[in-house]
């Protein structure tokens, strides 16, 4: 398995560390992370009814979409900062009542309950530690029957491909972020008694890296976004610097 840098947590913890740059909501790649919203409206139907777990909420963002669609949400962060701002922002959007902002860690969920209908980690198995761990913690929480939604970065996308290989260039350590195998997240998903999951791919084109490079890949992203806002094929999709996907739990003898 692969490891993250052993202060990651650290950082994540830290105050003005993540909340200067992850901004997916007003920020220069609003277009490309509103793709994941439109996978989740057109794709997934949600039932009002259900508890939703939202575990390394960020700034919210998922905890205040599964909230608006009517359901009780606990968003769990390891960030004071980031829980205040998510805080703040579900204020602004009129759903405070319907989440519950919890301190937490994502490799120790032991002081939150069990059977969610859906448990989300989105935007944040690239940058946990000890994602083994983590999704075994995440998995427990969820009912017979519930989800697990999720994104990841595929090593096979065109995205971590340049930005590996160009940018970084030392294969032994990855900073605070990873990206991983799809056949590693699908056998990591059955070991923890989740189904194969339905999953789509998000942006063939991500600005990264110098500015140049940036300025060009921006252009290509934003016109990708008004001729494909997903897609649906494996061949495209193990490309795509983003992967969406849900699994279902499964029976215990499932």
């Amino acid at each position: 398995m692969k490891s993250l840098n052993k202060g990651t947590k650290d950082y994540f913890k830290s105050e003005g560390t993540v909340s200067k740059w992850w901004n997916p909501e007003k920020g220069t790649y609003h277009f490309y992370y509103m793709k994941e919203l439109q996978v989740l409206d057109e794709q997934f139907i949600v039932n009002p009814e259900w508890k939703v777990l939202d575990v390394c909420t960020g700034k919210g963002r998922f905890a205040i979409y599964f909230a608006k669609k009517g359901c009780k949400v606990t968003a769990v962060d390891i960030s004071e900062e980031m829980l205040s701002i998510a805080k703040e922002n579900a204020r602004k959007e009129g759903v405070s009542s319907n989440i519950n902002f919890i301190l937490g860690d994502a490799e120790n969920l032991s002081n939150i309950q069990n059977d969610y209908d859906i448990v989300c980690c989105m935007e944040a198995l690239d940058h946990l530690p000890d994602i083994e761990k983590a999704t075994r913690e995440m998995s427990r929480k969820i009912k017979s029957g519930g989800f697990f939604l999720f994104t990841f970065v595929p090593e096979s996308s065109l995205y971590w491909k340049f930005y590996w290989n160009i940018i970084i260039r030392n294969p032994k350590d990855s900073g605070i972020a990873t990206a991983y195998s799809i056949n590693y997240i699908l056998e990591m998903l059955r070991r923890n008694n989740l189904s194969n999951p339905n999953h789509f791919g998000i942006g063939l084109f991500f600005p990264t890296g110098p500015l140049v490079s940036r300025m060009v890949l921006h252009v290509l992203a934003r016109f990708e976004t008004l001729i494909k806002k997903y897609y649906t094929r494996p061949s495209y999709i193990n490309r795509c610097a983003h992967i969406i996907g849900w699994s279902v739990k499964l029976d215990s003898e499932g």
